[in-house]
């Protein structure tokens, strides 16, 4: 039987932290007799990003979850194109910068690398072999209102017609091909120091 949960979500100048409080699991008392009033129950639908973390037990009889300062989050940048090379060296540059990131070869692998990995940035190839981006983008948002996440729009075309097809889109930014790293950069958050 699941333990009841509460989340609280603090966010500072390189992102979110969450922290989760569960329940115990006492079966000798009603779970509902561990929450205090406002907090979730076990039926309450909990979304919690993953971290590194600890457990720890407090005076309450509830167990804690404390990210690990040792653990601090990067930020995380999911390249997505069908073009191998251009992948493995814009992932290689990133990482190289700081930032966490990981790459997919089509539309189906991005979608199910953003549902595992949750990135906070990705960069989207619009001509992939499957599933175009602008679909991509559109299930991505739809699977992820709430949270916010850089969309950057990477096209071998430069007419304004499909850079305003990005934009309405909701894309945050358009580059045309072939893409400068350096300038890439520039447009994502600052990359944990």
């Amino acid at each position: 039987r699941p333990a009841a949960a509460a989340v609280q979500r603090r966010t500072g100048a390189r992102g979110s932290a969450f922290s989760q409080s569960t329940a115990s699991r006492d079966p000798a008392r009603p779970l509902a007799r561990h929450c205090a009033p406002g907090q979730a129950r076990a039926q309450d639908p909990v979304e919690i990003r993953g971290r590194l973390g600890y457990l720890r037990r407090n005076t309450a009889g509830t167990c804690a979850l404390s990210v690990d300062s040792a653990a601090k989050s990067q930020t995380r940048v999911l390249v997505v194109d069908d073009n191998a090379g251009s992948v493995a060296a814009t992932v290689k540059y990133l990482e190289l910068r700081g930032y966490a990131a990981r790459g997919a070869a089509n539309g189906r692998m991005a979608l199910a690398e953003a549902a595992a990995w949750l990135p906070d940035v990705v960069i989207l190839d619009l001509g992939l072999p499957d599933i175009d981006g602008f679909t991509v983008l559109q299930r991505l948002q739809e699977t992820s209102p709430a949270r916010p996440v850089t969309f950057i729009a990477v096209s071998g075309r430069a007419d304004d017609a499909t850079k305003e097809r990005g934009r309405r889109a909701g894309f945050d930014h358009f580059l045309v091909k072939p893409v400068r790293l350096e300038f890439l950069t520039t447009l994502l958050p600052e990359a944990p120091g």
